[in-house]
């Protein structure tokens, strides 16, 4: 065989070596819900049973920025009125703050020179979306 056509054989052999393990299944692609610990619940998330309590650690306890006595931020998060006018209303709402907004920048929320926990933990920012998803149910 001449050196021509060896080539030619040693590419079409790597071409499809290549190609099949580019295409061979590896598994299911893992998604936030599957990273999440099985007591995480996010199916029928509420303001009263969960997005509440998370509003209070991340944003409007002891004085945090969206307290209604504080004062500093423009927005009160201590009411289900409060949180579900700003939960999705563009660059300035939750939903864009804490998911689109890149965490390096001073808009990201948490905010860093929250009194607070400064970042959502994986189970509330996944109940907080979830909520969101669902429009806000009180």
């Amino acid at each position: 065989m001449k050196l021509k056509n060896k080539i030619i054989l040693f590419l079409g052999v790597l071409s499809i070596v290549v190609i099949n393990s580019c295409v061979k299944d590896k598994g299911p692609v893992p998604t936030t819900q599957t990273t999440l610990s099985s007591s995480c619940d996010t199916i029928g998330v509420t303001y009263t049973n969960s997005i509440s309590l998370i509003m209070t650690t991340y944003c409007n306890s002891g004085g945090n920025c969206h307290s209604n006595t504080n004062g500093f931020a423009p927005y009160n998060y201590t009411t289900y009125a409060g949180v579900f006018a700003n939960m999705n209303t563009g660059t300035n709402g939750i939903y864009y703050r804490v998911f689109i907004e890149p965490t390096t920048s001073s808009l990201h929320m948490p905010s860093s020179a929250s009194t607070g926990p400064t970042s959502l933990t994986a189970c509330d920012a996944a109940k907080l979306k979830a909520w969101i998803d669902a429009g806000g149910p009180q």
